[in-house]
């Protein structure tokens, strides 16, 4: 069948209703799980399991997606549950956007999506209670009209502010679901930058796991696939962005994200402040310095250090942020400098060559939704 399939070409599925499956939806159920799915039942599709149910292919089990911090109690029992079974296999629980509703006391909401009064409280509860090692939320940026896709993107950056945050404080990795379908009743896909734009966000801030919405038929439209296994014009564009990922992969994985930095002339400046986000000229620090675009155009740069104890290296996600919106496709020129070493930089389609200015600087080309990952190993002393 299907999964034998996947398994014969060496690929998995992370399943969904094989063990109970809790979604938050609108907040209506909100605390309703432990009820609804009583550990008992866990227990039994567990037996099932390993009685012959799991399948190779099977690489983990989905919970929860979007659970209200009402259910994450109960969330973080049956993972460790599930963990304690099948310790090689992933447990999925992805979490809301910062958009997703609150407690609030007003006679206009009658329901909570987040079943607490912040979007940093809801994060800060399901570190508390769920013992897995990273954080998995969705944001979907992209709306039928421009003009509403940038008036809310401080809203958006300050979403991975958030969770990046609470990755740094508790150990855990950052997971990412990009939207690649369309919003319904939108006159036009999404494009080939407009994928890119959401993959060099989300890796500026660390981003270790991307789960692209949506492969199949399911909410909004134009998804990678049709009901009847047809290709849609999403397939080539995704294709092409997460085979440069793929190729750019062991080199960005070799670090790990411990700060970002928003780079350049950014108008909402004051909107990105109630995120806790403030802009700097240039990129400063003990490895690299002066790091800039010479036009003052719109850079995230992750900051990142090795994973690995005794490797001395250090990295710089770069990414040009200027164009969410793939109206243009302008190239620009970021400078940097930094201490004695060996200096390689990698891009979606493999190592890029920095030319020299007569100052001594490093000149690096980049267009706009394109990244580089510039590595300095230290010369041993």
């Amino acid at each position: 069948g299907f999964l034998d399939l996947l398994h014969k070409h060496g690929l998995s599925a992370v399943a969904l209703r094989a063990v109970g499956y809790w979604c938050g939806g609108n907040g209506s159920r909100a605390g309703g799980m432990p009820r609804v799915y009583p550990r008992e039942m866990y227990a039994k599709q567990i037996r099932d399991l390993h009685e012959g149910l799991d399948h190779p292919a099977i690489m983990g089990h989905m919970l929860s997606d979007e659970p209200s911090a009402m259910d994450m109690d109960y969330i973080g029992e049956i993972s460790s549950l599930l963990k304690a079974n099948f310790p090689r296999k992933l447990v999925y629980v992805n979490l809301y956007p910062c958009y997703a509703s609150v407690d609030e006391n007003s006679s206009s909401q009658s329901l909570s999506q987040l079943g607490c009064s912040s979007y940093e409280e809801h994060i800060e509860t399901y570190c508390r209670t769920v013992p897995l090692d990273y954080i998995s939320f969705d944001h979907y940026p992209y709306f039928e009209k421009d003009e509403t896709t940038l008036a809310k993107l401080p809203r958006y950056y300050g979403n991975f502010k958030t969770v990046a945050d609470a990755c740094h404080r508790t150990g855990r990795a950052l997971w990412y679901d990009p939207q690649v379908n369309s919003r319904s009743g939108a006159s036009r896909a999404l494009t080939r930058n407009n994928l890119m734009f959401q993959a060099g966000v989300a890796m500026a801030f660390g981003a270790e796991t991307l789960v692209w919405e949506c492969w199949c038929p399911g909410w909004w439209t134009n998804n990678v696939y049709t009901a009847n296994g047809e290709k849609t014009e999403q397939y080539d564009k995704l294709k092409d962005v997460n085979l440069g990922l793929r190729r750019l992969a062991p080199d960005y994985m070799r670090f790990r994200n411990v700060a970002t930095h928003f780079v350049g002339r950014w108008a909402d400046s004051d909107e990105l402040a109630r995120y806790r986000i403030v802009p700097i000229e240039r990129v400063e620090t003990g490895f690299f310095r002066h790091l800039a675009s010479c036009d003052g155009t719109k850079l995230i740069v992750g900051e990142m250090v090795a994973r690995q104890n005794g490797d001395a290296a250090r990295a710089l996600f770069v990414f040009v942020a200027d164009d969410p919106t793939d109206v243009r496709s302008a190239t620009h020129e970021v400078r940097f400098m930094s201490t004695e070493g060996e200096l390689s930089v990698f891009g979606m389609n493999g190592r890029i060559s920095c030319a020299f200015g007569p100052d001594g600087m490093r000149i690096l080309r980049l267009k706009d939704n394109d990244c580089a990952l510039i590595v300095l190993s230290p010369l041993e002393r």
